[in-house]
């Protein structure tokens, strides 16, 4: 499939991989909701990783986010946009004292469904665009069976170290990655952290993906350090039975279409308005259902040339 193309459902969740530099998913990302977090992954899986230099624009369809198909969706896409429009990539070093804050987007864009967006070209570029090692990759789907920002995020730094089979971070450095605020309760008290942020995490992680994680926790305060284990790759797991549902239907609703534009092939006339239903009717093509049994006929006297 084209890069350049809008992908439809079923084509973005089962055959899309987002890759990205493991700088990259190693550093603080702008705190997301876990829709503009979808949004996110799913606009960087668009992105040929062995490109030199971004496309003008890509695109996404909203359709593809189960949660927005249930009507009022408005809101909830200019919220995600705006998000999407602030995200910074944020990269430190508290023992140099070196700071580097890189904008990822130029413009968002939303109109009749899609989502278009414009990467800026100058550095962000490094950490997507001709990616040749140091880089991780994931499908989709698997990202999006993660209902929580910091399952989500956690996700990107876990697969980051997913071929060794321990990985050792500092606490104060995960806060960090998490996007979590020096003040807050959960980085000035290790036991919350743990119960509301780390171990719900992993929890949805070792349930939904294909990652098996554990972690034990050594040294006190501002030096203590977390250890993560890998166990064996599993295979992707469950995907939440609602967001099944919705791709089920999808799949049905993309072939009903394309039996309609085989039919106007058929009938070898572009001008055709075409009758895509929403439901559980049959697709037709509205030639044929206007002329009913004539137009067998008049293919096979040839009045409609065969494509």
């Amino acid at each position: 499939m084209s890069k350049n193309e809008i992908v439809s459902k079923n084509e973005m969740l089962f055959y899309e991989e987002f890759v990205a530099a493991n700088q990259m998913l190693r550093g603080q990302m702008s705190p997301v909701g876990a829709l503009t977090g979808r949004m996110f992954a799913a606009l960087v899986a668009q992105i040929d990783a062995t490109d030199k230099t971004f496309q003008r624009e890509y695109k996404i369809l909203v359709n593809d986010f189960p949660e927005l198909l249930n009507g009022e969706s408005f809101s909830r896409i200019e919220h995600a946009a705006k998000e999407l429009a602030g995200m910074k990539l944020i990269l430190k070093n508290a023992q140099t004292e070196r700071l580097v804050v890189f904008n990822f987007f130029r413009k968002i864009t939303y109109e009749k469904g899609v989502l278009s967006a414009r990467f800026i070209d100058d550095e962000i570029g490094g950490f997507l665009l001709n990616l040749k090692d140091c880089f991780t990759k994931f499908n989709l789907w698997e990202f999006f069976n993660l209902n929580g920002e910091y399952a989500q995020r956690l996700f990107q730094i876990m697969k980051s170290y997913e071929s060794l089979e321990k990985a050792t971070m500092k606490l104060t450095d995960l806060h960090f990655a998490l996007g979590i605020s020096k003040d807050s309760v959960a980085a000035t008290n290790f036991a919350e952290f743990k119960r509301k942020i780390l171990n719900p995490a992993l929890k949805q992680i070792n349930k939904n993906t294909s990652l098996d994680v554990s972690f034990d926790a050594k040294g006190r305060g501002e030096f203590r350090r977390l250890q993560f284990y890998f166990g064996d790759a599993q295979p992707a797991k469950r995907i939440d039975r609602h967001f099944y549902a919705m791709q089920e239907k999808r799949l049905k609703e993309i072939e009903r279409e394309r039996k309609v534009i085989k039919c106007r092939h058929k009938h070898f006339d572009k001008s055709l308005v075409l009758t895509c239903n929403r439901d559980n009717t049959p697709a037709v093509c509205r030639v044929c259902d206007e002329y009913g049994e004539k137009i067998k006929s008049h293919l096979k006297d040839g009045l409609f040339p065969e494509k």
